[in-house]
């Protein structure tokens, strides 16, 4: 067997397809709900971020509400695409602020996140980071590959119909 035919295989995989899904769903769905759930403090720790107070009082709001918003579109196949690709690119942000973060690029190393995940060290939050990246890739390739397999148009690709 050559690595492009256990690629393809990998590819095809429903189940592994479907617990990618969920991972993704539950990471931004935990994550979204407790700064929203504890505000204060995710006020707080946003305050004491890198970027000023007028942009941190903006994104308390932004990124859990973004957060819940790819759970959500990813949740249903009709939005799943449009789901992964806000996923990607929230894991992606936070992935280049994490790496900023260690490299100390800041000149300080602000708070880190709530709940759970707090109690990471940065590199750790950062492989984490990595992992989710590799799913949410390895689920937008399976979803483009669902599309092209059922011989979909472009309009139906885009509203990810019939999947």
């Amino acid at each position: 067997m050559t690595f492009k035919f256990l690629l393809y295989r990998l590819l095809q995989s429903q189940a592994l397809h479907i617990l990618c899904l969920w991972a993704i769903i539950l990471l931004w769905g935990y994550t979204g709900l407790v700064k929203l759930l504890d505000f204060e403090s995710s006020h707080r720790a946003m305050r004491n971020q890198v970027f000023g107070n007028q942009a941190a009082d903006v994104l308390v709001w932004l990124v859990p509400l973004a957060e819940l918003l790819a759970a959500g579109l990813t949740a249903f196949a009709r939005s799943r695409f449009a789901g992964l690709i806000l996923s990607f690119f929230l894991m992606a942000s936070f992935t280049l602020y994490i790496l900023f973060v260690i490299t100390n690029r800041f000149g300080r190393i602000p708070c880190s996140c709530g709940g759970i995940i707090e109690t990471l060290s940065w590199e750790q939050h950062l492989l984490l980071n990595c992992f989710y990246l590799l799913i949410i890739t390895y689920a937008l390739l399976r979803q483009r590959l669902l599309f092209y397999s059922h011989g979909l148009t472009y309009q139906e690709r885009r509203c990810g119909a019939r999947n």
